[in-house]
This record gives C-alpha cells, sequence and structure tokens, in this order.
C-alpha cells in the first residue's frame, strides 16, 4: 500500500487557504506556531475494508490529488465514522468547493503567493 506523494500533499496544502475541508469549519490545518494538525483525508479509502473503498481504483488513483481532502481531525473522524451521511458524492463536491477558496499560485519570478479569491476579484473588478 502507498501514500500520498510529497508534490501531492503540497499542493493540497497549497489549496486549502489553510482551513479544513468541511463546510463551515474555520479551523486551521497549520497552526501559527508552525504545528501541522491538519489530516489527509481519501474520499474513497486507501485500504480495503475502509469508508468508501473503491476496488476498481489503483494505488495512484487512491493516493492521487483527485481523491484526497484536508481535514482538522475532527472532521476526518466524522467523515470516516459517519460514512452513510458523508458518500463520495458529497466529499468530491467539499473537495470543488474547498479548492475554489483557496488556490494559491506562486510565481517562479517573485515566489511569492498570491490567493485565487483576491486574483479573481481583481481580474473581475470586484
Amino acid at each position: 500500500m502507498g501514500s500520498p506523494k510529497l508534490p501531492t500533499i503540497k499542493r493540497l496544502f497549497a489549496m486549502s487557504d489553510n482551513q479544513c475541508a468541511y463546510p463551515a469549519c474555520q479551523v486551521p490545518l497549520v497552526e501559527s506556531s508552525g504545528t501541522v494538525t491538519g489530516e489527509i483525508a481519501h474520499i474513497r479509502a486507501a485500504s480495503k475494508g475502509g469508508p468508501r473503498y473503491d476496488p476498481s481504483q489503483s494505488d495512484d488513483e487512491r493516493h492521487g490529488f483527485e481523491n484526497l481532502l484536508l481535514f482538522c481531525g475532527r472532521h476526518h473522524r466524522i467523515i470516516d465514522s459517519e460514512v452513510e451521511n458523508h458518500p463520495v458524492e458529497l466529499l468530491i463536491s467539499y473537495k470543488s468547493r474547498w479548492g475554489q477558496k483557496g488556490l494559491v499560485e506562486i510565481t517562479p519570478r517573485t515566489t511569492s503567493a498570491v490567493s485565487y479569491t483576491h486574483l479573481r476579484a481583481h481580474e473581475t473588478g470586484r
């Protein structure tokens, strides 16, 4: 059994806006002290018998960006314990909303991070 690759983990954190993917949760994934409290969660389980396991997934798909989210510890436990309330389709919708709010672009020229929300507001004049 594999695990998510470092570039995938970096991409998850870059897109997180430092917030749990659970709707309305404001818990940071990385504390101001630098302590990482966020947890990587699988939309479809990492292993057989896990919540929402899909036997048709390859190991790469299972640990790929599209199948992963970041949650605070509380919500990670909730989605994996209350599977009937958190089916694959719902978690995919969480990922869609979560990824849109927190996209961060790091440019080689400036090496500065710019919020996707800020960029979109600038582009649309809002």
